[in-house]
């Protein structure tokens, strides 16, 4: 059965945003990150990439994010 994000149980709370996020239920969330970053598509994930790439693209993605999270917390430090 496929169970869908945005269904009430399967949302979590999340206090940074005083509102609610919603989690992947079909697929991990490395894969998740890596098709949500636009780094691969599921078809390509599929049938053209190997696990270890997804493991390289999982590490950029992560990079990424993290990098971009550490830029916004730095400015908004300097804002205040």
């Amino acid at each position: 059965k496929v169970r869908y994000p945005f269904y009430h149980e399967h949302v979590k709370e999340s206090s940074k945003y005083n509102g609610v996020t919603a989690r992947a239920q079909n697929i991990t969330n490395m894969v998740s990150l890596v098709i949500g970053s636009k780094y691969a598509t599921l078809i390509e994930l599929q049938t053209v990439y190997s696990f270890d790439d997804l493991l390289v693209l999982y590490e950029c993605a992560s990079v990424s994010a993290y990098n971009e999270w550490a830029v916004n917390w730095y400015h908004s430090k300097q804002q205040n």
